[in-house]
């Protein structure tokens, strides 16, 4: 695969993912009292993703086409590597798991995992890893469970939060 065809996938994947995000999020109830509910920045989140994946798609479909009409030497774009090709993977394949699991694992566990594991497949090292996702992950449970009282699932770790 090409660079270009890579972007297509990817930006092909992010549009899919911003639309799965966007169904979920207009189907959480609102939240007396307040004038957003707790899927407001889902939402927001689901635009910039399909608005994301929407530039990735169009950029490589120009480039394709551009190549297409230049020289057959112009053609000779790196192959997708086993890295980025496992970060697909673990992308579709852990949101996939976490969206099965999240309520009875928990997002203080799921989410650093994830991140965990993405990371080191596109070549981080693991303590910076690990330092990193459990920053964010607490940063994210703080702002949204505590701040904007959005609930957030516990799990394993329900009576310690």
């Amino acid at each position: 695969m090409s660079r270009a065809s890579t972007d297509l996938l990817f930006g092909l994947v992010l549009c899919f993912a911003g639309v799965a995000i966007a169904v979920v999020a207009r189907a959480m109830p609102s939240i007396a009292g307040q004038a957003y509910g707790p899927g407001f920045f889902p939402s927001l989140l689901a635009v910039g993703l399909a608005a994301c994946g929407l530039i990735m798609v169009t950029r490589s479909i120009l480039q394709m086409s551009s190549r297409y009409a230049a020289a057959p030497t112009d053609l000779n774009q790196p192959p997708i590597g086993r890295r980025n090709l496992a970060a697909l993977v673990w992308v579709v394949g852990g949101l996939a798991i976490i969206g099965g699991v999240m309520d009875s694992v928990g997002f203080l566990i799921c989410v650093p995992v994830f991140m965990i594991v993405f990371m080191v497949i596109l070549g981080e090292r693991l303590a910076w890893s690990v330092v990193l996702s459990l920053a964010s992950t607490s940063i994210a449970y703080y702002a949204f469970a505590k701040l904007l009282k959005v609930q957030v699932p516990i799990g394993l770790l329900d009576g310690l939060f």
